[in-house]
C-alpha cells in the first residue's frame, strides 16, 4: 500500500482536529447533566449531636414523599439530636425510624457490610429517588456518588463518577470518590435509580470506595414507611457476639484469689459481684454503667467500633479515661492500641495517671473456670505504665493484665500482676444471672434509664476491664463525708445525682453521707408535697437541696450550685448556659423560678438548669436531676 505525502498527512489529521472541535457534545454528556439536576433536590444533608458531645454529618436522599429518608447507621450511631436540611435550605428535626447494621469480617477481611436507617421528618410532597435493583449490576458498569463531603462544603450537592469495580459477597467496589460527609449518598445508575448507598472507603491510597446494596435494605425502607410496618432495628458485628448482653439487672460473680507475690501480705479468696444498673440506648449505641461489690462504677459506651471505659468511680477515687477502647471489633489477632487514663484521690492527695498498651495476643484458646469450658476465647494483654504522685513525691509503676473473652459471656479469667512485686489478683468467673425476661437493648428499643446505686469506698482506681480488679497496694481510704466528700469533683449523669448522693438513696444515708444534719427544710409550690432538705457548704461556695416525697424517705431530685459538681462534659455551675445545650441538645423546656429567674428542663433527661436573671447574664448558677414535675 502507498504511504500518503506529508501534505495529505497533515491537511487529513486538520481535518480531523477542526471537525471534533465543532461537533456538539456526545448525547451522554447532555444526558448526564439533566440526570444530575433530576436527583439533586432529593439529596439531604444529616447532621447529629453525639451523646459522647461533638458532631458530625453525612448524607442521605428522600424516598418517600411524606418524609422518609434513607443514609447510613453509622451517622447517626451515638445520635442525640438529628437534623435534616434539604437542598432548598430548609431543616427539620428527624427521629430514626428503624435501622439495620451488619458487618461480618473473616478474620480482618470484610465480607459483608448492611449499614442503612430510615428517618424521619414532618414534610411532606417532597422531590425523591426511586430504589433500584442492585442484583442487576454489571461490573463496568457506570455509576453516580451524591453527597456533601464535609471537607469541602455543606451547601452544595457533589458529584463524583465511576464504575462497578467488584461485586462483593455482601457489598459494592466502586472507584467512585467516596469522602468523609458522603456516607449516606445515594449511589445512582444512569437510569437516576438508587442501587446503594455510599458507605465506606479503604485500601492503602483510600481510592476504593464501599456501598451499600439497596437491596440489603429494600425490605426495611419498605417497611418504614409503610403505617404498622415490621421493625428490623438489628446491630450485628464481628466481635460482638464475645461482649456479655447488656441488660438492666445482668449480675455476674466471681472469685478473686490474691496472691501477694514478694509484698509479705496474706493471700485470700473471697467473692466479688458486678452487675449492670443503667442502660441508655442511641440508635444502636448503648452507655452503660456497671457496679460492682467493691463499690466501682464503671460508665461503658458500646457501638460498631467497640467497647469502650468513659469513667469510673469508687469511694474517693475518680477515674477518667482518653479514648480507652477494651475489645475491638473484629478481634483480630495481632492488632494493637493504645490509651490512656488518669485517677485523682483529693482526699488523699494522690494522683495517677497511665498510658496502657493493648495486643490481642491468641484465639481459639480453651479456658475452664468454675461458671464451665469456654471455646474459643480472645486473649488481650494489656501493659500499663504510669506514675503517681503524692504531694511532691512521684514513683513510677508498671501492671500487667491478661483476660480471656468468651462468647456471650465477656471476659471470664482476668489476671492483674505487679511485674516487679510479683503480687497477683486473679479473677475467675463463677456464675451468670439475667433477670427473667429481660430483653437485651443491643437488639430492642433503649428502656428508660434506672436509678445506680451510691459508691463505696475502693481501694484503687478502676479498671477498664468489665469486672475492675484491685491492683493497689494501698489501703481502703476512710469513708468521707460533708465537703470532703463534696470535693472529688464527681461527674454527673443525666438523670444520676450529684457527688456521693444519689437518686433512690434514703433521706437517712443522705444525712450520714453529708455528715452533719442539714440546714433547711421546707416545701416549694413546683415540687407539691415534696419536702426539700438543704446542706450549705460556704467553703464550696454553694448548696445542695434533696426532695422527697410526702410519706416516703427515698430522693427523687438532687439540686447543687456547687462548681465542682460538673457534668458528663464537664460543665458545671459557673458557666454559660450554651456549654449545656451542647451538651444535651436542643430538647429543652424553658420556663422560671418563683422568683423569675429563667430555667432550662430537659425532661426526657431528667436534667434542668437555673440562670442568672436576664438582666445580668446567662450564667448557669444551679444544676437538678432527676424526676421533675
Amino acid at each position: 500500500m502507498r504511504k500518503p505525502r506529508p501534505a495529505l498527512a497533515v491537511a487529513l489529521v486538520c481535518g480531523l482536529t477542526l471537525t471534533l472541535l465543532l461537533a456538539p457534545a456526545p448525547p451522554g454528556h447532555a444526558q448526564l447533566e439533566d440526570l444530575i439536576a433530576r436527583i439533586k433536590p432529593a439529596v439531604v444533608v444529616v447532621s447529629t449531636k453525639h451523646v459522647l458531645g461533638g458532631g458530625g454529618h453525612g448524607s442521605g436522599f428522600i424516598f418517600d414523599p411524606s418524609g422518609y429518608v434513607l443514609t447510613n447507621h453509622h451517622v447517626v450511631e451515638g445520635a442525640i439530636e438529628i437534623t435534616v436540611t434539604l437542598p432548598d435550605r430548609r431543616s427539620f428535626p428527624a427521629t430514626v425510624v428503624d435501622y439495620i447494621r451488619r458487618v461480618e469480617y473473616a478474620g480482618a477481611r470484610l465480607e459483608t457490610t448492611t449499614d442503612a436507617a430510615v428517618l424521619k421528618i414532618n414534610a411532606a410532597g417532597l422531590p425523591t429517588l426511586a430504589l433500584g435493583n442492585s442484583d442487576t449490576l454489571r461490573q463496568g458498569q457506570e455509576l453516580l456518588v451524591l453527597g456533601f463531603p464535609g471537607l469541602v462544603s455543606t451547601e452544595e450537592v457533589t458529584v463524583t463518577r465511576g464504575i462497578v469495580s467488584a461485586l462483593r459477597p455482601g457489598w459494592i467496589q466502586t472507584d467512585a470518590a467516596i469522602e468523609p460527609g458522603n456516607s449516606g449518598g445515594p449511589v445512582v445508575d444512569r437510569a437516576g435509580r438508587v442501587v446503594g448507598l455510599a458507605t465506606f472507603v479503604t485500601g492503602p491510597m483510600r481510592k476504593i470506595g464501599g456501598v451499600t446494596a439497596i437491596n440489603s435494605v429494600r425490605p426495611m425502607a419498605t417497611a418504614s414507611s409503610r403505617p404498622g410496618g415490621a421493625r428490623h432495628r438489628e446491630f450485628k458485628i464481628s466481635g460482638l457476639e464475645y461482649v456479655p448482653p447488656v441488660t438492666v439487672g445482668r449480675r455476674r460473680l466471681w472469685r478473686r484469689a490474691y496472691e501477694p507475690g514478694t509484698t509479705g501480705g496474706r493471700p485470700s479468696v473471697r467473692e466479688v459481684s458486678s452487675e449492670v444498673t443503667q442502660v441508655q440506648a442511641f440508635v444502636g449505641a448503648l452507655i452503660y454503667i456497671v457496679r460492682t461489690s467493691d463499690g466501682v462504677e464503671g460508665r461503658n459506651y458500646l457501638d460498631a467500633d467497640g467497647l469502650y471505659a468513659l469513667s469510673s468511680v469508687g469511694g474517693s477515687w475518680s477515674t477518667t479515661y482518653d479514648g480507652a477502647l477494651t475489645w475491638s471489633f473484629p478481634p483480630v489477632v495481632g492488632w494493637s492500641w493504645r490509651y490512656r487514663w488518669r485517677a485523682e484521690n483529693i482526699a488523699e492527695g494522690i494522683r495517677r495517671q497511665a498510658t496502657v498498651d493493648v495486643r490481642i495476643e491468641a484465639a481459639n484458646e480453651v479456658v475452664t473456670v468454675p461458671a464451665g469450658a469456654f471455646s474459643p476465647t480472645i486473649k488481650i494483654v494489656e501493659i500499663t505504665q504510669g506514675v503517681e504522685v503524692r504531694g511532691t513525691q512521684s514513683r513510677p509503676w508498671r501492671s500487667l493484665e491478661t483476660a480471656w473473652w468468651a462468647p456471650g459471656m465477656g471476659a471470664v479469667r482476668v489476671v492483674w500482676e505487679d511485674p516487679d512485686t510479683r503480687e497477683r489478683f486473679v479473677d475467675d468467673l463463677l456464675s451468670v444471672t439475667v433477670p427473667a425476661g429481660a430483653p437485651s437493648p443491643q437488639q430492642a428499643a433503649p428502656p428508660p434509664p434506672p436509678t445506680p446505686a451510691p459508691p463505696t469506698p475502693t481501694p484503687a482506681p478502676p479498671s477498664p476491664s468489665p469486672i475492675p480488679p484491685t491492683p493497689a497496694p494501698a489501703p481502703p481510704s476512710p469513708s468521707l463525708v460533708g465537703a470532703a466528700a463534696l470535693r472529688a469533683d464527681r461527674l454527673l449523669s443525666p438523670g444520676e445525682g450529684v457527688g456521693p448522693v444519689k437518686l433512690g438513696m434514703s433521706l437517712d444515708d443522705v444525712i450520714a453521707v453529708m455528715g452533719r444534719r442539714y440546714d433547711q427544710t421546707g416545701t416549694e409550690a413546683s415540687r407539691g408535697p415534696e419536702t426539700y432538705y438543704r446542706w450549705d457548704f460556704p467553703e464550696l461556695s454553694g448548696a445542695v437541696w434533696v426532695y422527697v416525697p410526702a410519706g416516703a424517705r427515698a430522693v427523687t431530685w438532687i439540686n447543687t450550685s456547687i462548681p465542682s459538681m460538673r457534668t458528663s462534659a464537664g460543665n458545671s455551675v459557673g458557666v454559660s448556659v450554651d456549654t449545656f445545650k451542647v451538651e444535651f441538645g436542643s430538647a429543652y423546656v424553658t420556663g422560671q423560678t418563683p422568683s423569675g429567674s429563667p430555667t432550662l428542663t430537659w425532661p426526657s433527661l431528667g436534667i434542668a438548669i437555673v440562670l442568672d436573671s436576664p438582666s445580668s447574664s446567662d450564667r448557669v448558677v444551679m444544676v437538678g436531676v432527676g424526676s421533675r414535675r
